[in-house]
């Protein structure tokens, strides 16, 4: 959290002006990370300074990892925080980089892939994704996931976005694509453990899907809706609507 701090300065003969604001960012700038100057009238300045003075990172004084799986590790840092003076107990998730892909068919249908996923013990309905294998570029991780998951292959990717899986315990991003005017070129071709079935519908069945809940996964949902809300979808926005 930033520590928020105000300043009113009042003058019945000063005007301020772009010279005399510079200054007293100037006098300011030493101690304040984000400065913003809001006017009421022409003899008030009203300076609203976002400090984070008060917030330090915890500095990791010692990692050791305590498991390591196929495709992900697990750390506990000993950290220490400059500040509170205090030292704590913190565990990460070490993972791969992840391609997400939404596939839209020349019909604008969306191609989607069907599981079973432990956790929750669901069968769950889901955009294609997979893991960025060591040294591959997230494009191509993209490409090959969908070709291996559903055997169709893309005209375009796009990528939508960039975004951190879980900052509190994951190290990892998420590389949201859509692919478009996929065509079928190729049977699946599923890794050992994978048991996929494809999901074709067409974009307002997938937004009832994720409005009673069919999607529900949190990943999943953030997919489809970058894509929907995206100017690469024709869907009429005003209708995206999931709660």
């Amino acid at each position: 959290m930033y520590n928020k701090k105000r300043f009113d300065i009042f003058s019945s003969q000063y005007k301020p002006d772009i010279i005399s604001i510079e200054i007293l960012f100037a006098a300011i700038d030493s101690f304040a990370d984000y400065v913003y100057p809001l006017f009421a009238g022409n003899n008030k300045i009203t300076i609203i300074m976002f400090d984070s003075y008060y917030m330090k990172k915890w500095q990791v004084e010692s990692r050791d990892t305590v498991s390591r799986q196929t495709v992900f590790s697990v750390e506990k840092l000993l950290c220490y925080h400059p500040q509170k003076k205090i030292k704590h107990d913190f565990y990460i998730v070490n993972n791969p980089d992840w391609v997400n892909i939404v596939a839209v068919d020349k019909d604008g249908n969306v191609i989607l892939v069907k599981q079973h996923r432990l956790g929750t013990d669901e069968y769950t309905i889901e955009t294609v994704a997979g893991l960025i294998d060591p040294g591959e570029d997230p494009l191509q991780a993209a490409s090959r996931e969908l070709l291996e998951e559903t055997g169709y292959k893309a005209e375009t990717f796009i990528l939508l976005k960039k975004l951190a899986a879980n900052p509190a315990i994951m190290n990892n991003y998420i590389y949201f694509y859509c692919a478009l005017d996929v065509h079928k070129v190729a049977s699946q071709a599923l890794d050992i453990a994978e048991d996929i079935e494809i999901v074709t519908l067409q974009p307002g069945e997938v937004i009832s899907s994720m409005k009673n809940g069919t999607i529900n996964h949190s990943i999943i949902v953030t997919a489809l809706l970058l894509f929907f809300m995206s100017p690469y979808c024709s869907y009429p926005k005003e209708d995206i609507v999931i709660y």
